[in-house]
This record gives structure tokens, sequence and C-alpha cells, in this order.
């Protein structure tokens, strides 16, 4: 009788191929599950646990298709599989507990007993996530001067463990993947290649040592064209025991025609962390790298072309300002050349109105990078033409709010509000021949701004309100003024103030309900 020590112990076999066939699963990042005839999740890797995040205890013994956005799309895939043996590139959209969702496309196979009896479905699921978001970025970009798209870079494909199945559920894991994998033993020898590696180096590369393989490809190099020393080479490094995840390559197809990659190798142990060998992946992103590039590209056009619109934006308003200001300039001459200063009212309001709008494209002109008007260098800058219109005038601004600014519509409102209520204090406030003194306090409180106009004249009558003014520059400022949603204060306490209360930028209409 032999020696019973001598025996191959088919436990301690049994352990390492189901470690070895756990070490493949769990080295890559695509979500994996096994799935039974009733539609029941038997098996997970932790990429699935993470892209639900359920914990893997709780994910087993639940319905499969409950974890997708279209649970009976989900169901008509894996019934699909065990109807015809297997499915490809069938897209889904799992759902994560957080309520974020995950593009994929589901590859899967039937797996058996040694009897040939299928005991359920091994599904491997590539994250296209990114690949969506960029194709439709793309299509957008088609529709706004081809603006951006976005790279996607595809996942580690993987493998689940099971004791009884290892075997089979190894050679689906493997053949399933859309992505090249081979896998080697630790003498560097490569014993597994799926159908996606034999198409991309024309030839079955089962039972060639690594050293050969890497010598017919030739050098490796990085995305920047840097020779990757040899012993730095992903498969070798994995054979060392060290996980290589990611690494960007570029290499030659056997036509000759140049591709990049993502790749990812593992080291495969079994008990004790014994070395049984090593499983390397590699991941096309040709497409994406390319999709990035004319990305970047139509970016730079986006960029050209936004910067030669602005261009002609201020040089629009520079031509604005200066046909307002000859405009202005016009007026002045015609009143200088009216001796009777009663004949005048009707072109200083004019003269004004348009000065205000003049200062506001001159501003514009200075400040295109925001497309925003700084009010206090607005308001000194309009005082200014006050005091060139009425030589007794004496205008003054002060200002506690550094740094507010207004779009332009709002801007415009406050100039002709600020415009109507000075002129209306020069004109009226004073008696002929005396000199007053107008003051515009401008100030700033968390997301609304002050604006006061106050005279030291001679007031307004004691029954007067500003709802029932029927001066035009009076309408006008009530009228411009619900417009900016502003609250109005008037005050007659030696001389008048009008005090206006507004939102800084303008409040979003609300609907009315149905």
């Amino acid at each position: 009788m032999s020696d019973p020590d001598e025996r191959p112990q088919p436990v301690t076999v049994q352990r390492q191929a189901a470690q070895y066939a756990r070490s493949l699963i769990e080295a890559s990042l695509d979500p994996l599950v096994t799935i039974s005839p009733a539609g029941k999740i038997t098996d997970v890797n932790e990429a699935t646990v993470k892209v639900t995040g359920v914990p893997r205890a709780q994910l087993i013994g639940t319905d499969f298709s409950d974890y997708f956005t279209e649970p009976a799309q989900a169901r008509a895939g894996y019934e699909q599989v065990f109807a015809q043996g297997f499915v490809t590139d069938f897209p889904l959209s799992i759902r994560h507990r957080d309520g974020r969702l995950t593009h994929v496309l589901y590859n899967a196979s039937v797996y058996r007993d040694v009897q040939g009896q299928v005991l359920g479905v091994f599904a491997a699921a590539r994250d296209v996530t990114v690949r969506k978001s960029a194709e439709e970025e793309i299509h957008r970009l088609n529709a706004e001067l081809e603006q951006r798209v976005r790279e996607r870079t595809g996942q580690l494909q993987a493998a689940n463990r099971d004791l009884a199945r290892a075997e089979g559920l190894l050679e689906a894991v493997i053949e399933g993947a859309g992505d090249p994998i081979f896998v080697l033993d630790p003498s560097g020898t490569i014993t597994v290649a799926n159908s996606a590696m034999r198409r991309l180096h024309g030839e079955d590369l089962r039972g060639q040592p690594l050293a050969t393989h890497l010598d017919r490809i030739g050098p490796s190099t990085d995305a920047d064209g840097n020779l990757v020393p040899l012993g730095q080479r992903a498969p070798l490094r994995a054979l060392q025991g060290e996980t290589v995840i990611g690494q960007h390559r570029v290499g030659r197809r056997p036509d000759g025609t140049r591709y990049e990659y993502l790749l990812s190798a593992a080291p495969i142990r079994g008990d004790a962390g014994t070395l049984l060998g090593a499983v390397v992946m590699l991941t096309d992103v040709t497409a994406q790298m390319e999709a990035a590039m004319l990305l970047r590209a139509a970016l730079a056009e986006k960029e050209a072309a936004l910067a030669d619109n602005q261009a002609l934006l201020r040089e629009v308003h520079h031509r604005v300002k200066n046909n307002l200001q000859m405009l202005c300039d016009m007026i002045f001459l015609q009143m200088e050349a009216m001796p009777d200063r009663e004949q005048h009212q009707d072109l200083e309001d004019a003269y004004s109105r348009i000065y205000a709008i003049a200062r506001l494209h001159e501003q514009l002109y200075q400040s295109m990078g925001s497309g925003r008007v700084r009010l206090e260098a607005y308001l000194r800058r309009l005082a200014r033409g006050f005091e060139n219109l009425f030589a007794n005038a004496s205008i003054t601004v002060e200002a506690a709010a550094d740094g507010v600014s207004l779009d332009i519509d709002r801007a415009i409102h406050v100039g002709l509000i600020v415009n109507e209520l000075v002129m209306n204090a020069l004109k009226h406030a004073f008696p002929k021949g005396h000199r007053g003194e107008v003051t515009v306090a401008l100030k700033a409180r968390d997301d609304r701004v002050q604006l006061e106009v106050r005279d030291n004249g001679r007031g307004v009558p004691p029954d007067f309100e500003l709802e029932q003014a029927k001066t035009l520059g009076l309408r006008t400022v009530r009228l411009l003024a619900r417009r900016l949603e502003a609250d109005v204060a008037l005050h007659a306490d030696g001389g008048t103030s009008f005090t206006l209360t507004f939102p800084v930028q303008a409040e979003e209409p609300v609907e009315p309900k149905p």
C-alpha cells in the first residue's frame, strides 16, 4: 500500500484553486455577480459592493434585478443568458443606495457542473458611465461649436469565487471579458489567454514564456513616450507580488497601428500567501484619448471665438459711448447758443439722461472681463457730468459699498434713478443763485444695496407723496424703483432725502401654481 501522506490532498488543491479564482475576481474593478436560475444573487465581488453601496452579506440572496433602474430589463437580460448561454454588451444602469447611477454593459454566460448541468449565470459589468458622458458631451459640442467631450477609462475585468465551480467560473470570467486578459504561472509562462488577447496579437499565447512575448511586442513606452525598463513592466512586477493598476501605456498592434491602453496586473496567491502566478489585463483607451484631443481642440476654438466676441462687444460699447457723448456735446452746444436759461430745461433733461447711459457704456467698455458695472465708479462718473452742466452744483458721492457690481439692466435703472433725483434737486431744491449740496450715498448690507440721494435745499411740501407725483422725472423714479424691487423712503428734514433699498441680484420670478 502507498503511504497516505504521499496522496494528493484534494482539500488543499481545491482551496488553492478557489483562492486562485478569487484572486483573479478581486483583481478587477468591474462589478461581478453570480446568479442562480431563480434570479437570486449567490456571490459578488468588492466592486459590486462599491457600485451598489450594499454590503456583500445583504446582496447575497436578493433579486439580481432589484439593483437596476429598469428591473424588468435586467431580468430579461439574465433570462436571455439562461436561454442562449450568453449575452454580450447588455446595457443597464445600476442604482447606488445614495441615488447615484452607474451605466454599465453586461457580458454574461452560464456556468456548469462537471456533468454539464447549468448551475447559474456569471455576469461581468463594464462601467461605461464615463464613456456615455463623453459621447453625450461630444454630441452637445457638435451643436455648440464642439465644446467638450469626456474621456472614459475602461475598468478592469474580474472574476467571482466559488469552491465547487472554480474552473468553470474562471473560464467564464476570462472569456466573458471584453478586454485582453492573460494569466501567468510562477515561472512566467502564459497559461490562459482569452479571445480578446488572441484577437489583439493574432495568435494563441498559451504556453508561451512571458519573456518571449515581451520580446515579440517590443519596447513598452508610457503616455509621454518614455521607455519603460524591463523590470518595471507590470507583468514582471506582479510576479514579484506587486499590484499595478491602470498604467498608461502605448503599443503597436500586429498591423502596426498605434494604440493606447491601461495596463493592470495583480499577483494570484494561494494558502499562506503562496504566489501562484499573476493576472494581467489591458484596457484599450485609444478612442477616449482621441476624444480628449478633440475636446481640447474644441475648447481652444471656443476660447478663440469668445475672445473675438469680447473684442467686438468691447468695440460696440466704445462706439455707442462715443456716439452718445457726441450727442451730449451737441446738446450742450445747443444750450450754449440759447441765451434764455428758461429754454434749457428740456435739453438739460435729455442731456442728463443720455449722459447717464453714455457713462454706463464707458464703464462696460473698460470692464469687459466681467460684463458687470461697478456701482461706485459709475456713480462718480455720473456726478462729474452734473458738475459740468450746473456750474454752481456740488455733487458728492459717499460710498461704503466697495466691490458692489450690478448687471447691465439694473445698473441702467440705478443710473437713471440717480440722474432724475439729482436733476430734480438741482432744479427745485435751491433758489436761483444759491449754491447747494447734493449727496449720493451708497451702502451695501449683505445681499442688498442702500442708495440715498439727499440735498440741503428747501425741501418738499408737507403733503408731498411720491406715488402722487405728476412730473416725468419722479414718475420715472417710481417706475424704475418698482423694476428694481426697491423699497423707497422719503424724508424731508433740513432738505430732501430719497432712500432706495434693493437686492443686488434680481429675484427669480415665481411661476403661478396651476
